[in-house]
């Protein structure tokens, strides 16, 4: 009966003698430290994380701003400043030129209510731009359809194929979007 029990006792023996991997870098790090620069740039890189965690949370239920943004306020006030600074830049650089833009700027109200003439503007040169591109848009439809029926191609079924370059007035509207988003970036709240 002793003898299993030894071979066990040596098998648990030549075990204990390898080292794992954590602790030959325990070993290996022992003593080193991070510098100032280091932790300043971990810091930041923890707090535009936040930041863009708070983006998510604010454009999937722009109801409940008040509430995201009142546990933004709880933050350490050091970690507040830097995460809405970064929460700013990301809304900015993300505004798509697209209907989605309502949502961003409804939030960017919320967050910078001394910031809503500028998205005032931004808004009603987006909706103007949806007018005018509406206005083009039928204008060009009911062109082709003249031209189909000069061909003898009529009827109230009849669609015409839109030219490709009809999506140039996005490129417009690209165009004037930069523009703010520089406005915003250089108004920025934080």
């Amino acid at each position: 009966m002793n003898r299993p029990f030894g071979r066990r006792m040596r098998k648990v023996n030549k075990l204990s003698e390898i080292r794992s991997t954590i602790d030959i870098m325990m070993e290996k790090t022992k003593g080193l430290a991070m510098s100032p620069e280091e932790r300043e740039s971990i810091r930041r890189e923890a707090m535009l994380k936040k930041a863009k965690g708070y983006k998510l949370k604010l454009l999937e239920n722009p109801s409940a701003a008040q509430d995201v943004l009142s546990s933004l306020r709880q933050e350490i006030p050091d970690d507040r400043n830097l995460i809405e600074a970064f929460l700013w830049k990301v809304l900015v650089e993300g505004l798509p030129a697209s209907e989605e833009i309502l949502k961003y700027l409804d939030v960017m109200e919320a967050i910078a209510p001394d910031n809503s003439s500028i998205l005032r503007d931004l808004r009603t040169a987006f909706k103007s731009g949806v007018k005018d591109r509406i206005s083009d848009k039928k204008k060009i439809i009911q062109k082709e359809k003249k031209k189909l029926a000069v061909q003898g191609i009529s009827g109230s079924a009849v669609v015409p194929k839109l030219p490709k370059d009809i999506g140039d007035d996005d490129n417009n509207f690209s165009a004037v979007l930069e523009k703010f988003k520089a406005e915003l970036l250089y108004e920025s709240p934080a």
